[in-house]
């Protein structure tokens, strides 16, 4: 059985988690739970960091944005679902999606789509192709009429450009 954390330990561990990485009121909960701290005691530990400017939720969705979009390029579907998933309020999601650019949204989807039709092989049909690169985007978490704009381009289907 593990041992169990005492609160001025977790307050302790936890301002140092949050000192080296963002981390949302969501995470830091699901960290108390599995040490064993719930109820007031959870709360308390979490005021005692949000005041402390360890923990900002609003401050994590905008640093979280603009890793899964620049780093990972991830879509805005998934970047919101991803954040929805840690509790994160809508009006904060808001907030920090409406930092993308829509201009570099669609060039970035679309040079993510190029790159993935540059690995496909050259003798799979065009069908096949589209509903692959489809299914890719989609899993990125890029819009379905975007995705299905950029594969209706022509400039997609000459390699040069690519």
């Amino acid at each position: 059985m593990k041992k169990r954390i005492g609160t001025a330990d977790a307050l302790a561990r936890l301002e140092a988690l949050c000192a080296r990485s963002e981390q949302c009121s969501y995470e830091i909960k699901q960290r108390l739970w599995r040490w064993g701290i719930c109820g007031d005691a959870a709360d308390e530990i979490l005021d005692m960091l949000t005041d402390g400017r360890y923990v900002d939720d609003s401050r994590y969705a905008e640093s979280f944005v603009r890793d899964k979009y620049r780093f990972a390029r991830w879509g805005r579907v998934k970047i919101r679902m991803s954040l929805a998933a840690k509790r994160i309020p809508r009006d904060v999601i808001d907030e920090a999606m409406s930092a993308i650019d829509s201009s570099e949204y669609v060039s970035m989807a679309y040079r993510t789509v190029c790159a993935k039709l540059r690995q496909l092989p050259a003798d799979m049909s065009r069908a096949e192709m589209r509903a692959r690169l489809l299914r890719f985007a989609m899993g990125r978490g890029y819009e379905s009429a975007l995705i299905v704009r950029i594969l209706d381009s022509r400039r997609l289907w000459h390699q040069e450009d690519c």
